[in-house]
């Protein structure tokens, strides 16, 4: 029974201490060997860290170029229909100026200004607002006792696709009377 205790106990191989006996020399040659074997063992070790390393750097190179992949993606979608919506905008206009004519109009306009809300356009907010050349364009300074560069008439409404211009307004800007 002790022996198979013995057998079934597990010893840590740094704990191993071999001993030559008494008529055993240790070969030089050995010696020799071992060392080498050592040698070519750190090597290795140090080979292994050089890739596990270049792995994790392509592991981590490769996870980010799929988000941003994927942020291109939704980015790609979100403005895939910037060329319809901007074609759609001369019929809004069309209708803007029917409603003030036949007021059966109204109804139609309503949908398809539903339409844009529900694919990210939004009208650009012009009248009374300071002239932005980024997002309005001027085409006539009318004299005004508003302050300079006021929006005071709009010549047609601009939109925003998501935030991004989809179309500038075009406005008429006051300039204060001299």
């Amino acid at each position: 029974m002790e022996d198979e205790i013995l057998k079934n106990e597990v010893v840590p191989e740094e704990e191993i201490e071999i001993e030559p006996e008494e008529n055993e020399e240790i070969d030089i040659d050995d010696d020799k060997k071992v060392k080498k074997i050592k040698e070519k063992l750190n090597i290795c070790q140090e080979e292994k860290a050089k890739y596990l390393d270049s792995w994790q750097r392509v592991q981590a190179d490769f996870i980010n170029y799929r988000k941003m992949q994927e942020e291109r993606n939704a980015e790609f979608v979100k403005y895939s229909k910037q060329e319809i919506l901007r074609e759609l905008l001369p019929l809004m206009d069309a209708f803007e100026a029917a409603v003030g004519h036949f007021k059966e109009t109204e109804g139609l306009k309503m949908m398809l200004v539903k339409i844009l809300k529900e694919n990210g356009v939004e009208v650009i907010e012009t009248l009374g607002k300071q002239f932005d050349p980024h997002i309005h364009e001027a085409i006539k300074h009318i004299e005004s006792d508003k302050p300079d560069e006021e929006i005071v008439e709009e010549v047609q409404k601009g939109y925003n696709l998501n935030g991004k211009i989809l179309r500038i307004a075009i406005v008429k800007v006051s300039k204060q009377k001299k």
